[in-house]
């Protein structure tokens, strides 16, 4: 709700409006374009925030991800998790990404007439430094050296997972 998605995202793209924890992709296909102004040539990992919402029968819902209209993942999203893929530096072109999330089988449920695919809570892009990033390298400060638990802003039971 307090988020900064309106600034990315449109219902013209395939977003549904601001709800107070996510923001629905709405149909069969949601684009987000994005400028990476710090963009330096690495590859880069792609983390979305995200549950499926999907028919009962289904085990979850499909969405293929692309990237500069190159397929970059296919995701099986269920519950609320971390899905994410690596973009590789070969397909960011002058540091714009314009990332698409296709829908297999959008669902409508008898509490919402909208056809949804996905729930989602944030997305964010890393920079791939060798092979590990911003964030893991972060979550083993707070655990390793500082001897702290990793933060959970969600106040789960659970530990935060790594990314996938």
């Amino acid at each position: 709700q307090n988020g900064n998605s309106a600034e990315y995202v449109s219902s013209t793209n395939g977003w549904g409006g601001q709800e107070p924890k996510h923001r629905c992709i709405v149909g069969k296909k949601a684009e987000l374009k994005l400028f990476v102004a710090d963009y330096d040539g690495s590859d880069m990992r792609l983390i979305v925030n995200a549950a499926g919402v999907y028919s009962p029968e289904s085990p979850c819902q499909k969405i293929t991800v692309f990237v500069n209209d190159t397929v970059v993942a296919d995701w099986c999203a269920a519950s609320r998790d971390e899905y994410s893929a690596i973009i590789p530096a070969t397909l960011i072109k002058d540091a714009n990404l314009d990332i698409q999330f296709h829908i297999a089988a959008p669902y409508v449920s008898s509490v919402d007439v909208r056809p949804l695919g996905a729930a989602v809570r944030e997305i964010y892009l890393e920079k791939i430094r060798g092979n590990q990033t911003k964030k893991k390298l972060s979550l083993w400060i707070q655990k390793k050296m500082w001897g702290g638990p990793v933060e959970n802003p969600y106040n789960t039971n659970s530990e935060p997972k790594q990314v996938k």
